[in-house]
């Protein structure tokens, strides 16, 4: 479960929204040696199509976030 309070709004504009959605993902580490491993993990958030109102026009807006991390760990 994923949850956000960002939104599209056009500027001057304060208004939140707190949406909820789906959040999925894949990971993988490796140990290299001595303590040491890498790892890299992409995760998706959807939280659906949004109709978000601009200059007097709706328009729907995908709010869909991908992120990917990469990292190397050592252990003490």
């Amino acid at each position: 479960m994923g949850i956000s309070d960002a939104g599209a709004r056009p500027a001057g504009i304060s208004d939140k929204e707190i949406r909820g959605g789906l959040a999925y993902g894949l990971g993988l580490e490796v140990a290299i040696n001595n303590g040491w491993s890498a790892r890299i993990e992409a995760m998706n958030y959807d939280f659906g199509d949004a109709a978000e109102s601009f200059s007097g026009s709706s328009q729907s807006v995908d709010t869909e976030l991908r992120t990917v991390n990469i990292g190397l760990s050592r252990k003490f």
